[in-house]
């Protein structure tokens, strides 16, 4: 009775071999390339470094280029300070006058001592550096630079103490009154002397000066040309003496002739009030009385 039913099952499997096949396991899929990665962005510059490439171009060969290298160099303002300074020690003129230039148009402070120590410059670009380092210093206006100032008006470089003068007047720096009194006084003929004389005028009459008035009178006489500028040396005589009496006797810029007739005019104003300043014109040409010596000691008498 089995046997049909075993040849029904044999039947069955016959008739489809893969009904009790085990399934074959999966073939794994093979992995999709990664994507590449993203470049990386090209580093920010620094503003150290882009103050140096303007600083390159400033001290380049095409004017225009270097006049807007400088104008965006000032617009990045007192930040850029630190990296112009650097330049004040570097090796060539051209680029220690150029950054005091700059340091003057910034009006950082901060490189007050580094330019104090530029006085000592011994080079020359377009004048001395020595003298570009006053001139800023005059800008900065910080009374920290006014011993270092004093002390170069007594200088050889002539760039130097027309500048330093001119500083200390901006600086109102009455303790150097006496020492600007005394660049008053020279009043030769050639380019220098006429260039410190004016500087001193300059600065006198911005500190109020009165005992300058006699020797600026006096300047009135010297019509030569200041050589920075179309004024003569009696133009700025007779502006200090405005500014140091408070009035004025004309226009002294609007020509020539305006300018005569305002020094005619002060010379007659002097005439009338001479006496107001002879003490101080007697003082300033008086000389200095010596001064007193020790008494030696007296032996002592013998016991």
């Amino acid at each position: 009775m089995l046997r049909p039913v075993a040849w029904g099952l044999a039947a069955l499997v016959l008739a489809a071999p893969g009904a009790f096949a085990q399934t074959p396991p999966a073939t794994p899929a093979t992995p999709a390339p990664a994507a590449p990665a993203p470049a990386a962005a090209p580093a920010r510059p620094t503003l150290e470094a882009d103050v140096e490439a303007l600083l390159g171009r400033v001290l380049g060969d095409d004017p225009i280029a270097a006049e807007e290298a400088r104008e965006e160099v000032l617009d990045l303002g007192r930040p850029a300070a630190a990296v112009v300074a650097k330049l004040l020690k570097d090796n060539g003129p051209q680029k220690r006058y150029i950054a005091c230039e700059l340091l003057g148009d910034l009006r950082d402070t901060s490189s007050v001592p580094a330019l104090i120590a530029v006085l000592k410059d011994p080079d020359t670009y377009q004048a001395s550096v020595a003298s570009a380092a006053a001139r800023t210093l005059g800008r900065l206006a910080d009374a920290a630079a006014v011993p270092a100032l004093i002390e170069a008006r007594g200088s050889m470089d002539v760039d130097l103490r027309d500048e330093a003068a001119r500083a200390l007047g901006n600086l109102r720096a009455a303790a150097a009154a006496p020492k600007l009194l005394e660049l008053l006084k020279d009043q030769g003929q050639t380019f220098h002397e006429r260039l410190v004389c004016c500087g001193a005028a300059q600065a006198l009459g911005r500190l109020g000066t009165r005992e300058a008035v006699p020797e600026l009178v006096r300047m009135l006489d010297n019509a030569m040309q200041e050589p920075h500028t179309s004024n003569g040396v009696n133009y700025y005589a007779a502006r200090a003496l405005e500014r140091i009496v408070g009035q004025d006797q004309g226009s002294l810029t609007a020509s020539a002739a305006d300018l005569a007739s305002a020094i005619k005019k002060w010379k007659v104003w002097w005439d009338a009030h001479k006496a107001e300043f002879g003490a101080a014109e007697k003082k300033a040409d008086a000389p200095q009385p010596e001064p007193p010596q020790p008494e030696a000691p007296k032996p002592e008498a013998p016991k």
